[in-house]
């Protein structure tokens, strides 16, 4: 981790290792076959998944054999009905509502990517919990993902990118299609990614706590 500000104390992710290992033998879940991009938040507007919706739509993996799938808790309210219309008559988009720990961990274990379009965080656990596994992460370049990015050693796999540009984000999309993952060796990578970052973090966090209250 690259960040020397001793007066921010940085969250640790949500992820568990234990989870994580239990999962990681599991094949299938969810009911999900192809290849897919993860989006994991609950289903407001600040969150700005109609967006990422219809840059999905317009890129060359809709419709392919990757799906975007959106693990997040959908409201009884008129954002959630507009993005299920949105979705209608559209295979390659599973919403799949809320999501319980161990399927979360499989979902960030086994996804190819992972996309946030976030408008304003407060911090940005999933883009946190997705970097400190090493997943290939697209999302904002609002404040909060690049203090994430920032905290990364070994950032290479985040793309930050402007909202306003949309050209941007269909590229982005676009060069999954390029992906050829070997996912058994992915998610052992993975696993060993996440038990050092938040190891790192860890200390990082009681170390900083410490330096606040003395």
């Amino acid at each position: 981790f690259s960040s020397n500000d001793k007066n921010v104390v940085y969250p640790i992710p949500s992820l568990s290792v234990e989870k994580l290992k239990l999962v990681s033998k599991v094949r299938n879940m969810k009911g999900l076959k192809n290849k897919f991009i993860l989006f994991n938040s609950s289903v407001v507007p600040r969150k700005n998944l109609h967006f990422l919706i219809n840059i999905f739509k317009s890129s060359e993996i809709s419709g392919s054999n990757i799906d975007l799938c959106v693990a997040g808790k959908l409201h009884d309210d008129k954002y959630s009905e507009d993005i299920k219309k949105m979705c209608e008559g559209n295979s390659n988009i599973k919403l799949l509502d809320y999501v319980d720990e161990t399927e979360k961990a499989w979902l960030f274990l086994n996804a190819y990517a992972f996309v946030s379009p976030s408008c304003v965080e407060g911090f940005g656990i999933p883009v946190l919990d997705a970097a400190s596994l090493g997943l290939r992460v697209i999302a904002s370049n609002i404040p909060s993902h690049i203090e994430i990015s920032q905290l990364m050693k070994d950032n290479e796999r985040i793309r930050l990118l402007e909202l306003s540009n949309v050209d941007d984000w269909i590229h982005e999309l676009n060069q999954l299609n390029n992906l050829d993952l070997v996912m058994e060796d992915e998610i052992n990578s993975r696993i060993s990614n996440f038990c050092s970052c938040l190891s790192i973090l860890k200390d990082r966090f009681e170390k900083n706590i410490v330096d606040l209250v003395t």
